[in-house]
């Protein structure tokens, strides 16, 4: 499968996922639903993300948000143009940054109309990196729960985590 990537955002059930972003793959596609980056990414474009690459501002990212912070009818993953974010080691060591007065937050902008979006982190699950359009020719595969759940078992049996 070195020529292939799972798509894991084609079609998730009422548009949540249901799965711990560690979980995913290192890299996968999703298809992307929307207007609000265009002219830079079209409606149904398909594009690849890595859950651990780092990102910085300036990358366009998948948002993921917790589903309770999630409005019926809404995406619980949005594409955007990060401006400003916690460092991507805060979302596996969220207690390394509690206490203080600053509350990390996360803004970010979309490009149809023109305009910042803030989350509050508490409200989401983290931030993976967009690296671009799936190449031509380049095949994906829509992985489904199970396939994600074996997925992440082998990969942390293979790295010598108990499950």
């Amino acid at each position: 499968m070195a020529n292939t990537v799972p798509a894991t955002g084609e079609a998730l059930p009422n548009r949540y996922l249901n799965h711990h972003l560690d979980a995913l793959p290192e890299v996968y596609a999703m298809m992307c639903e929307g207007k609000c980056l265009e002219p830079e990414v079209m409606d149904g474009s398909k594009l690849m993300f890595s859950r651990v690459e780092v990102y910085k501002p300036g990358d366009l990212v998948a948002i993921f948000k917790k589903r309770e912070f999630t409005v019926p009818g809404d995406h619980q993953v949005v594409v955007k143009r990060l401006v400003l974010a916690p460092p991507q080691r805060f979302w596996s060591d969220q207690e390394s940054y509690a206490g203080g007065n600053i509350v990390p937050i996360v803004i970010a902008e979309m490009l149809n109309p023109r305009k910042l979006l803030r989350f509050d982190v508490d409200g989401l699950l983290g931030i993976h990196k967009c690296l671009g359009p799936v190449p031509q020719g380049r095949k994906t595969f829509k992985a489904h729960e199970k396939w994600i759940r074996n997925h992440a078992r082998l990969r942390n049996t293979a790295a010598g985590e108990i499950n």
